[in-house]
C-alpha cells in the first residue's frame, strides 16, 4: 500500500488530496468447469498463485472556516471520495479472474421466486467487488 497526501492552507481555506495505491491481494485460481478432461488433468493450482488487480483512487477535501466574535467557529466543507470515479476491482471469481462472470454458476443456490424481476444469473453479479463510486458530501460545522 502506498498513500500520498497533499495539503494546502490559506486564509481559512484548507484543501487536501489523498491518493491510495494498493497492489492486488493474492487468490488461489481454480479451473473453469469443463476446461480439462482425461487422465493427465492437474488436480489443482498452487495456492495464492494469482493476484487480484491493483486498486487506486484519490479522495479530495475542501474546507473553509470562520471564527465569529463570540468564539463560535463556523465551517463549510465538501468531501469527495473517489474523486475520479475509479472502478477498481477488490475481488474476483477464482475460475475466471474477473469480477463480472464465472464459468461455474451454481444456479441451484438461487431459489425460485415468482416476484423476481431479474434473472438467476444476476445473483452472481457482485457490485460489492468494486470500490465505491464517487461520493460527495457537503456540510456545515459549528464549534462552541
Amino acid at each position: 500500500t502506498l498513500n500520498a497526501q497533499a495539503i494546502y492552507r490559506t486564509n481559512g481555506w484548507t484543501a487536501s488530496m489523498i491518493g491510495v495505491y494498493r497492489t492486488g491481494l493474492p487468490y488461489t485460481p481454480s479451473f473453469s468447469r469443463g476446461a480439462f478432461v482425461g487422465g493427465n488433468q492437474l488436480s489443482g493450482l498452487p495456492e495464492n498463485s494469482s493476484r487480484r488487480p491493483n486498486v487506486y483512487y484519490v479522495d479530495f477535501r475542501l474546507e473553509k472556516q470562520w471564527r465569529l466574535d463570540n468564539g463560535i467557529t463556523v465551517g463549510l466543507f465538501t468531501y469527495i471520495d473517489n474523486l475520479f470515479d475509479t472502478r477498481a476491482i477488490t475481488n474476483v471469481y477464482s475460475d475466471t479472474g474477473a469480477p463480472d462472470y464465472t464459468t461455474n454458476p451454481k444456479l441451484s443456490m438461487v431459489g425460485y421466486d415468482p416476484r423476481r424481476v431479474s434473472t438467476p444469473e444476476d445473483y452472481f453479479t457482485r457490485p460489492t467487488w468494486y470500490i465505491s463510486p464517487r461520493f460527495i458530501r457537503l456540510g456545515l460545522r459549528f464549534g462552541f
